[in-house]
């Protein structure tokens, strides 16, 4: 299996490697990209028994990096798209609708984290 591309692979083939944790706009501001996603809802638990090796120690991974993307479209809501969703899709609604400013939204795809039974 190939491995995935590094930033210095991405950077020789033109591409511009942006490493932001806050929300950004993309598309002239039509598209949201969220940064970290606050986790405000009490049932979203992320991945239960995930690490991650941090300054040489293994620690609860918090998957900060997780991200989701909002558009509004008009006169209906928000789409919002969420990627791994470890923090928890609704966590990712809510703070779509916190940053726009919208709190109607259309139904969303992710890639859903479900904890075993």
């Amino acid at each position: 299996m190939p491995s995935p591309p590094d930033e210095n692979m991405l950077r020789e083939a033109g591409m511009e490697v942006r490493k932001i944790r806050e929300d950004s706009t993309m598309g002239g501001g039509r598209l949201l990209v969220l940064g970290e996603i606050e986790r405000v809802t009490e049932f979203e638990k992320g991945m239960p028994g995930m690490e991650a090796e941090i300054n040489g120690q293994w620690v609860k991974d918090p998957f900060s990096d997780d991200r989701g993307v909002a558009v509004k479209v008009k006169n209906k809501g928000l789409v919002v798209i969420g990627g791994c969703s470890h923090a928890g899709i609704i966590n990712t609604v809510k703070h779509a609708q916190k940053v726009t400013g919208h709190l109607k939204f259309m139904p969303f795809s992710a890639g859903f984290i479900l904890p075993g039974r």
